[in-house]
């Protein structure tokens, strides 16, 4: 807890606007939360008030008044209106402490850190970042970590908290205020280990700045949020600043990637000395690694490599042989392990690798992860079988790599005797993001499926017939393309039209169990739907 004097004496050195702030006398409240939205508010909160993108903190003073809470700090002064509210409170023993901080923005993360007593000095914070990848492999960390008997947090798409009881989460990567805020209840709930995926939005707004990782992992780098970052240079070099700004004791880089391989080249030996890693691993897939010879001239003498080999892919989960040089064995030797997993999908070998490679640098054995990696679990929504004859797929692909990365591990698990079996997809996009990318997951779609079916996903506060229109026009034209706006429709629709050995993937919602139309959140679940269809067709015969 910090105490009111504390916080006021904490500004005062760092904002010459918060001279005039003085305590109260006789009242000095020790306050335990940071607060940013008024519905969280109690009496041992410090609300936060900024400019937001259609509302102001102060907006909902009332709100944060009738809550007990009486520290607010602000980045503008009130206005008259919320002067009268303030001056409402007549309770000599409660009264209102408004600290006004004109680079309110640029002092928060310090201040968010210094509040909760630095919790990324407590915690042991791994940070995964890629365009695809980083909820399976943070969620495949945190149960590797598990299973070595720690207790382990995950942050991400999926939730915060421990994988068995995530709590819903609006932000792959919370505000500043919220991060640490999770952080200080991850210390205090005796969490040793923190996964946490790292959006491009949350390095570019600042959302870690003054974190201090353990390890930072990239997966890969493909095309998104381009609504956002408006280049993909921009992108790109916003992912890589994770490695270049941010403070790690270790790094992991997947040297499969073209974007990132190249960042390792160009940097050559000057930044990894500035980072000052006591361990830097790349790793490369079946097909993408290098000879022992490439390797030495190509990267710094620093990194330290994971090959995979030798893929085999069967109706129940896949294996490779992960080849490592001597440098990260501990005797210092070559040595070879071979892996198995019920995990579907060649791009699970990516996030595999890349799971394997951050838990390395957390101290476990290569080869005592062979028998933990033989028992992971799927990430819900992420590559989840679903149904059986036929094969029903869930998966959370948004993205033309995503959606490409999915349908190519789809088609590696089929039987190739088999020709006359199909693959299914049903797919859409959603509204308010990123327009480029919708027809090229129109063109991904034509070239990996045997039938499609277009249809809503998110439409948000977009026309769904829009969305779908700008979809069709990446299709040729003579690509037999099924349309069903309404989503449960289109999928109960491509399910009646499946025989016993077909495949089918449903992409785009995974997990989620909402359908966003016009600003509202609808209960839908691709899941509830799957099943429930199949249900019916049982009892119905």
């Amino acid at each position: 807890m910090k105490t009111l004097e504390a916080i006021i004496h904490f500004f005062q050195k760092l904002s010459e606007s918060a001279e005039q702030a003085v305590v109260p006398s006789g009242h000095n409240p020790k306050l335990k939360w940071l607060i940013n939205d008024s519905r969280e508010c109690s009496e041992k909160s410090v609300f936060v008030a900024q400019q937001g993108l259609h509302h102001h903190g102060l907006d909902f003073l009332t709100q944060v008044l009738e809550s007990g809470c009486r520290v607010i700090i602000s980045d503008r002064p009130v206005k008259m209106h919320e002067q009268a509210l303030l001056d409402q409170i007549l309770d000599n023993a409660s009264p209102v402490q408004l600290i006004v901080i004109d680079n309110l923005n640029q002092i928060l993360p310090k201040f968010c850190h210094w509040f909760y007593d630095f919790p990324t000095q407590k915690l042991k914070v791994i940070g995964i970042t890629g365009t695809n990848g980083k909820t399976s492999t943070a969620f495949y960390c945190a149960q590797l970590l598990e299973a070595k008997g720690d207790k382990v947090a995950v942050i991400g798409t999926l939730g915060n908290g421990s994988i068995h009881q995530l709590k819903a989460t609006q932000n792959t990567t919370p505000d500043i205020i919220r991060l640490t805020t999770l952080l200080a209840g991850f210390v205090e709930a005796n969490y040793e280990w923190v996964v946490m995926e790292v959006s491009s939005h949350a390095i570019a707004l600042g959302r870690i700045t003054g974190f201090e990782f353990y390890t930072a992992a990239i997966t890969q780098i493909g095309s998104d949020h381009l609504d956002f970052h408006q280049t993909q240079i921009d992108y790109e070099q916003t992912k890589l600043r994770l490695f270049t700004d941010y403070s790690a004791k270790h790094h992991v880089f997947n040297l499969s990637d073209k974007t990132v391989l190249k960042f390792v080249e160009d940097q050559n030996q000057s930044v990894f000395k500035k980072l000052r890693s006591e361990k830097i691993l790349g790793y490369c897939l079946p097909d993408d690694c290098y000879t022992d010879n490439n390797c030495e001239k190509l990267l710094p003498d620093s990194i330290s490599l994971l090959q995979a080999k030798a893929a085999e892919f069967y109706s129940d989960g896949l294996g490779f042989k992960l080849l490592n040089n001597e440098s990260i064995s501990p005797e210092h030797q070559k040595t070879e392990c071979h892996y198995q997993s019920a995990l579907l999908g060649r791009f699970n070998i990516e996030n595999l690798m890349c799971a394997i490679s951050v838990v390395n640098t957390c101290g476990v054995d290569l080869k005592t992860l062979q028998a933990d990696v033989a028992k992971l679990s799927a990430v819900p929504g992420r590559m989840q079988i679903v149904h059986h004859h036929p094969t029903v797929i869930i998966d959370f692909a948004h993205t033309a790599d995503a959606l490409q990365n999915l349908l190519e591990a789809v088609k590696v698990h089929l039987n190739p005797e088999e020709q006359q079996h199909s693959l299914g997809l049903v797919f859409g996009c959603g509204g308010d993001r990123d327009r480029q990318k919708r027809p090229e997951m129109a063109k991904v779609a034509q070239e990996y499926a045997d039938r499609i079916m277009v249809t809503s996903d998110n439409p948000r506060k977009e026309s769904p017939q829009k969305i779908i229109d700008e979809i069709l026009q990446g299709f040729s034209e003579n690509t037999v393309v099924m349309v069903e706006a309404d989503r449960m429709a289109a999928i109960e629709q491509m399910l009646a039209q499946a025989a016993s050995e077909d495949l089918i993937v449903v992409a785009g919602k995974g997990h989620e169990d909402y359908q966003e139309i016009q600003g509202v959140k609808y209960p839908f679940s691709d899941h509830a739907v799957i099943e429930q269809y199949f249900e019916r067709r049982q009892i119905n015969g």
